[in-house]
Protein backbone atom coordinates (compact mmCIF):
# COMPACT_ATOMS: atom_id res chain seq x y z
CA UNK A 1 0.00 0.00 0.00
CA UNK A 2 2.85 2.25 -0.36
CA UNK A 3 1.87 3.79 -3.92
CA UNK A 4 -0.63 6.31 -4.47
CA UNK A 5 -2.62 4.86 -7.49
CA UNK A 6 -2.76 1.72 -7.07
CA UNK A 7 -2.44 -1.03 -3.69
CA UNK A 8 -2.75 -4.04 -6.35
CA UNK A 9 -4.32 -4.87 -9.48
CA UNK A 10 -4.14 -8.46 -9.37
CA UNK A 11 -3.20 -10.94 -11.38
CA UNK A 12 -1.41 -10.45 -14.73
CA UNK A 13 -4.08 -12.02 -16.93
CA UNK A 14 -1.13 -11.03 -19.72
CA UNK A 15 0.26 -14.44 -18.53
CA UNK A 16 -0.12 -17.21 -20.28
CA UNK A 17 -2.52 -19.58 -18.27
CA UNK A 18 -1.97 -23.64 -18.67
CA UNK A 19 -4.96 -25.11 -17.82
CA UNK A 20 -2.76 -28.35 -16.87
CA UNK A 21 -0.98 -26.62 -14.15
CA UNK A 22 -4.26 -25.43 -12.23
CA UNK A 23 -4.08 -27.37 -9.02
CA UNK A 24 -0.57 -26.27 -8.51
CA UNK A 25 -1.39 -22.79 -9.43
CA UNK A 26 -4.10 -23.32 -6.68
CA UNK A 27 -1.96 -24.77 -4.12
CA UNK A 28 0.96 -22.15 -4.57
CA UNK A 29 -1.93 -19.44 -3.39
CA UNK A 30 -3.50 -21.56 -1.00
CA UNK A 31 0.34 -21.81 0.46
CA UNK A 32 0.73 -17.96 0.19
CA UNK A 33 -3.02 -17.57 2.12
CA UNK A 34 -2.47 -20.10 4.84
CA UNK A 35 0.78 -18.57 5.41
CA UNK A 36 -0.12 -14.97 6.25
CA UNK A 37 -3.41 -16.41 7.90
CA UNK A 38 -0.84 -18.42 10.70
CA UNK A 39 1.32 -15.13 11.41
CA UNK A 40 1.14 -14.87 14.59
CA UNK A 41 1.76 -10.72 14.82
CA UNK A 42 -1.23 -8.57 13.81
CA UNK A 43 -1.43 -7.52 9.98
CA UNK A 44 -2.22 -4.65 8.81
CA UNK A 45 -3.53 -3.78 5.12
CA UNK A 46 -3.59 -0.45 3.95
CA UNK A 47 -5.37 0.30 0.52
CA UNK A 48 -5.00 3.40 -1.05
CA UNK A 49 -6.09 2.87 -4.43
CA UNK A 50 -7.59 0.19 -6.67
CA UNK A 51 -7.44 -2.86 -5.22
CA UNK A 52 -8.62 -5.56 -7.31
CA UNK A 53 -8.98 -9.35 -7.89
CA UNK A 54 -5.77 -11.11 -6.26
CA UNK A 55 -4.29 -8.32 -4.88
CA UNK A 56 -7.38 -7.48 -3.21
CA UNK A 57 -8.03 -11.06 -1.76
CA UNK A 58 -4.55 -10.58 -0.32
CA UNK A 59 -5.04 -7.43 1.55
CA UNK A 60 -8.37 -9.55 2.61
CA UNK A 61 -5.99 -11.51 4.95
CA UNK A 62 -4.97 -9.16 6.74
CA UNK A 63 -5.93 -8.84 10.43
CA UNK A 64 -7.36 -5.44 9.80
CA UNK A 65 -7.52 -3.41 6.31
CA UNK A 66 -8.13 -0.05 6.32
CA UNK A 67 -8.82 2.54 3.39
CA UNK A 68 -8.76 5.92 1.78
CA UNK A 69 -11.90 7.29 0.96
CA UNK A 70 -11.11 7.17 -2.47
CA UNK A 71 -10.22 3.38 -2.79
CA UNK A 72 -11.52 1.26 -5.72
CA UNK A 73 -12.12 -2.42 -4.23
CA UNK A 74 -13.51 -4.99 -6.60
CA UNK A 75 -13.53 -8.35 -7.94
CA UNK A 76 -13.33 -7.83 -11.39
CA UNK A 77 -11.99 -11.65 -12.44
CA UNK A 78 -15.49 -11.75 -13.64
CA UNK A 79 -15.43 -9.31 -16.64
CA UNK A 80 -12.20 -11.38 -17.33
CA UNK A 81 -14.00 -14.88 -17.86
CA UNK A 82 -12.42 -15.91 -14.26
CA UNK A 83 -14.36 -17.24 -11.14
CA UNK A 84 -13.77 -15.25 -7.63
CA UNK A 85 -14.58 -18.31 -5.37
CA UNK A 86 -11.60 -17.83 -2.83
CA UNK A 87 -11.90 -13.85 -3.02
CA UNK A 88 -15.63 -14.68 -1.98
CA UNK A 89 -14.72 -17.27 0.73
CA UNK A 90 -12.70 -14.74 2.16
CA UNK A 91 -15.15 -11.71 1.92
CA UNK A 92 -18.49 -13.39 3.35
CA UNK A 93 -16.90 -13.17 7.09
CA UNK A 94 -16.59 -9.81 7.11
CA UNK A 95 -20.20 -8.63 4.66
CA UNK A 96 -23.24 -10.10 3.73
CA UNK A 97 -23.48 -12.88 1.27
CA UNK A 98 -25.81 -10.60 -0.89
CA UNK A 99 -22.91 -7.91 -1.26
CA UNK A 100 -20.57 -10.22 -2.05
CA UNK A 101 -22.34 -12.00 -4.90
CA UNK A 102 -23.21 -8.74 -6.09
CA UNK A 103 -19.60 -7.75 -6.23
CA UNK A 104 -18.22 -11.01 -7.57
CA UNK A 105 -21.64 -11.65 -10.40
CA UNK A 106 -21.03 -7.84 -11.75
CA UNK A 107 -17.66 -6.23 -10.68
CA UNK A 108 -18.90 -3.96 -8.13
CA UNK A 109 -16.36 -1.55 -7.46
CA UNK A 110 -16.86 -0.09 -3.90
CA UNK A 111 -15.33 2.74 -2.87
CA UNK A 112 -13.60 2.99 0.85
CA UNK A 113 -16.81 4.38 2.73
CA UNK A 114 -18.58 2.08 1.20
CA UNK A 115 -16.44 -1.13 2.19
CA UNK A 116 -16.24 -0.18 5.65
CA UNK A 117 -19.76 0.47 5.82
CA UNK A 118 -19.94 -3.05 4.42
CA UNK A 119 -17.43 -4.54 6.99
CA UNK A 120 -14.63 -5.50 4.46
CA UNK A 121 -12.74 -2.80 5.93
CA UNK A 122 -12.69 -1.20 9.44
CA UNK A 123 -11.60 2.31 8.74
CA UNK A 124 -11.33 4.86 6.05
CA UNK A 125 -9.58 7.92 6.32
CA UNK A 126 -9.14 10.65 3.94
CA UNK A 127 -6.21 10.77 1.40
CA UNK A 128 -3.96 13.41 2.47
CA UNK A 129 -4.28 11.77 6.01
CA UNK A 130 -3.83 8.27 4.73
CA UNK A 131 -0.29 7.74 5.28
CA UNK A 132 0.51 9.42 8.43
CA UNK A 133 -2.86 7.79 9.61
CA UNK A 134 -1.93 3.94 8.36
CA UNK A 135 1.82 4.78 10.41
CA UNK A 136 0.10 5.52 14.02
CA UNK A 137 -2.26 2.48 13.61
CA UNK A 138 0.36 0.32 12.52
CA UNK A 139 2.13 1.29 15.64
CA UNK A 140 -0.63 0.99 18.09
CA UNK A 141 -0.92 -2.58 17.01
CA UNK A 142 3.19 -2.77 17.08
CA UNK A 143 2.41 -2.25 20.65
CA UNK A 144 0.11 -4.88 21.60
CA UNK A 145 1.14 -7.98 23.97
CA UNK A 146 2.09 -10.48 21.50
CA UNK A 147 0.91 -13.45 23.75
CA UNK A 148 -2.47 -11.63 23.74
CA UNK A 149 -2.43 -10.88 19.80
CA UNK A 150 -1.57 -14.44 19.33
CA UNK A 151 -4.36 -15.99 21.25
CA UNK A 152 -6.88 -13.98 19.71
CA UNK A 153 -5.44 -14.56 16.67
CA UNK A 154 -5.32 -18.64 17.30
CA UNK A 155 -9.23 -18.05 18.43
CA UNK A 156 -9.86 -16.34 15.17
CA UNK A 157 -8.25 -19.21 13.38
CA UNK A 158 -10.80 -21.51 14.58
CA UNK A 159 -13.84 -19.38 14.38
CA UNK A 160 -12.81 -19.13 10.36
CA UNK A 161 -13.19 -22.66 10.29
CA UNK A 162 -11.89 -24.50 6.85
CA UNK A 163 -14.22 -22.04 4.39
CA UNK A 164 -10.75 -20.82 2.95
CA UNK A 165 -9.27 -24.68 2.54
CA UNK A 166 -12.63 -25.49 1.25
CA UNK A 167 -12.75 -22.54 -1.73
CA UNK A 168 -8.93 -23.63 -2.39
CA UNK A 169 -9.95 -27.38 -2.97
CA UNK A 170 -13.14 -26.22 -5.26
CA UNK A 171 -11.14 -23.84 -7.49
CA UNK A 172 -8.86 -26.61 -8.23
Amino acid sequence: GAGDKDFSSGQDTGEPVDPARAEEWMAEWGALYEAVLALDIPTLSAINGFAAGGGLQVALLADVRVAAADASIVFNEINKGIPTITGAALTMPMSSMSLVQDMVLTGRTLDGQEACTAGIVSRVYPRAAFLDSVAALGATLASMAPVAVKLNKDYWRQVRGNALADAIAFGR
